[in-house]
C-alpha cells in the first residue's frame, strides 16, 4: 500500500503539473497527476484537470468529466468540456442536459448563447 503523501508533497506535485499544462506537456502533466490522484480523487477539480489533459493526449475521458460533475463542481469550463465530450460521442440529450447545468450555475454568461447553438446545431 501506498503511503500517504505530504501537504508539502502535494502542493509541489499540483505546482509543477499545472506548470507543465502550461506548457503543454501534457504527458509530464499527466504522470505528475496521475502520481498524486489516489490522494484526492474526490476533487473535482483534479478530475476535469486530468480529463482536459487526457483530451489532449488524445485519450478523451468522459468518467473522469463527469466524476468532476458529480463531485459538485462549479467551474463554467468542465460543463463547456463536459458537453464537447458528449457531442463526441454522439449523445446530444446528455450534451444539453450540461449546457442546462451551466446556465443554472451561471445564468447571466455572454458565452451561454454560442455554446447551446453549438449544442443545438449537433443534432
Amino acid at each position: 500500500a501506498r503511503s500517504p503523501i505530504s501537504g508539502s508533497a502535494l502542493f509541489k506535485s499540483l505546482h509543477d503539473f499545472e506548470a507543465a499544462a502550461l506548457r503543454q506537456d501534457w504527458q509530464t502533466a499527466y504522470d505528475l497527476a496521475q502520481s498524486v490522484e489516489s490522494s484526492i480523487t474526490d476533487n473535482a477539480y483534479i478530475q476535469f484537470r486530468l480529463s482536459q489533459i487526457e483530451n489532449a493526449l488524445g485519450q478523451p475521458s468522459l468518467a473522469r468529466a463527469e466524476r468532476a460533475a458529480d463531485l459538485q463542481s462549479h467551474d463554467f469550463m468542465l460543463f463547456a468540456h463536459l458537453a464537447g465530450l458528449y457531442m463526441q460521442v454522439g449523445d446530444g440529450d446528455k450534451a444539453r442536459q450540461a449546457i442546462d447545468r451551466l446556465a443554472a450555475l451561471f445564468p447571466q454568461s455572454p458565452d451561454l448563447g454560442p455554446l447551446r447553438a453549438r449544442v443545438r446545431s449537433f443534432a
